[in-house]
């Protein structure tokens, strides 16, 4: 099956996918389907998955080099790992430039708006799964032996007027911050959220 496209229901106002499938247009919508989105994972349709790979020259990728810190419009906090041992999580915090805890590299993997996002401190990798510590709830950490490939690490990083939204490659869900907190969580967000500013962030350079 191939993902074509996706959209919203007006009526109904849930998510889905396009879905085309190889057999004739007796199958289905005309040969199409939808398949619900934003719905934990359905049928594990972002399980296994393969997509062309378009090459984005350097100077057109505007992290292709340095340094990031990645700033909440809504909280006016940083996202930063915490707990430096192998239970390590992200939260947010002050924005403190100088931490290599908040100091992130943003790697393209070849593939228009995607990046794997790497903290500078012990290279971990931010993961697409929140959980609750304590009264927060905080993003988890994947070290850098983690394959790769794995969905999870991989995040597009698209631009929102002059912030920037991050969403899931492998769920859909975008991160998510609220006013007073510093919990960061992976929420589902739809056209009506997609201004919303607890969805957008300032990525911004640092030396």
């Amino acid at each position: 099956m191939l993902v074509v496209g996706y959209g919203t229901d007006k009526t109904t106002n849930q998510d889905y996918w396009i879905i085309r499938n190889s057999w004739d247009t007796t199958w289905g919508i005309n040969g199409y389907s939808l398949w619900a989105r934003n719905q934990d994972n359905t049928g594990g349709i972002a399980n296994d998955f393969e997509q062309p790979n378009i090459y984005i020259p350097v100077s057109d990728d505007p992290f292709a080099t340095g340094k990031f810190t990645i700033k909440s419009v809504t909280s006016g906090k940083c996202i930063a790992r915490r707990a430096p041992d192998t239970s390590a999580y992200y939260t947010t915090a002050d924005c403190d430039s100088t931490d290599t805890l908040q100091r992130w590299s943003l790697i393209n993997n070849g593939i228009n708006q995607q990046y794997r996002i790497v903290v500078e401190s012990q290279n971990t990798h931010l993961d697409a799964w929140d959980r609750k510590l304590g009264a927060s709830t905080v993003i988890s950490n994947d070290n850098a032996n983690t394959d790769l490939t794995n969905g999870l690490l991989h995040w597009f990083v698209v631009p929102v007027g002059k912030y920037y939204r991050i969403t899931s490659l492998a769920t859909s869900y975008s991160l998510y911050t609220a006013p007073d907190t510093i919990d960061i969580v992976a929420a589902a967000h739809t056209t009506t959220t997609n201004s919303a500013q607890g969805f957008q962030f300032q990525i911004s350079p640092v030396t």
